[in-house]
C-alpha cells in the first residue's frame, strides 16, 4: 500500500511537471507539393503566437525546411505594413509585393489559404481582411483575383 502511495505520488508531481514544462506552439501555413500545411514551431514564453505565426510566415520556411520540400507562394520582399485587431476580423496590411504573385488562380488560393490559415490559429480570430498598402480592394496576379472583404476558411475553396 505505502508503495502505491509512492508511485501515486511519483506520477502526480511528474504529471505537474510535465504539463508545467510542455512547450507552447504556433502554426505558420506553408506549402508541400502544392498542398497546405500547418508547421509546428516552438514559442517562447511572453510571446504572441499570432504575431511570431505572421512574422514567420513573411520570412518563409527555414533553410533546413526548404531542403525537406516546404516552400511558400507569398511573393519574395512582401512585407506586413500593419495589424489591426477588429474583433473577429483582422486587418492585415501587406506591401505592394504580394500584388505580384504569378502562377495562376490556384497559387493565388493557396496564398491566400496561407495568410486566412496562419492568421485564424489564434482564438477569436475567424476571419483576415487583406489589405496593399491601406487599400482595402486588392487584385491579386495577373489573373485579377478581387479581393473585397474579410475571408474565412470556410470562404476558401480546398
Amino acid at each position: 500500500m505505502f508503495g502505491c502511495a509512492v508511485i501515486l505520488a511519483a506520477l502526480v508531481v511528474f504529471s505537474v511537471y510535465f504539463i508545467q514544462t510542455k512547450e507552447k506552439t504556433y502554426k505558420t501555413y506553408f506549402i508541400i507539393n502544392d498542398q497546405i500545411v500547418a508547421v509546428e514551431n516552438a514559442l517562447n514564453k511572453g510571446e504572441d503566437p499570432l504575431k511570431k505565426g505572421l512574422i514567420r510566415l513573411i520570412n518563409g520556411p527555414s533553410i533546413m525546411e526548404r531542403t525537406q520540400g516546404i516552400s511558400t507562394y507569398l511573393p519574395q520582399k512582401t512585407r506586413i505594413n500593419g495589424i489591426k485587431n477588429r474583433g473577429e476580423v483582422l486587418a492585415i496590411d501587406f506591401s505592394r509585393e504580394l500584388e505580384n504573385i504569378s502562377g495562376g488562380s490556384d497559387r493565388i488560393i493557396k496564398m491566400i489559404e496561407q495568410i486566412v490559415y496562419t492568421a485564424t490559429e489564434t482564438p477569436g480570430i475567424n476571419k483576415v481582411w487583406i489589405f496593399i498598402n491601406g487599400r482595402k480592394n486588392v487584385v491579386l496576379g495577373g489573373e485579377g483575383y478581387e479581393l473585397n472583404g474579410p475571408i474565412g476558411r470556410e470562404d476558401i475553396s480546398r
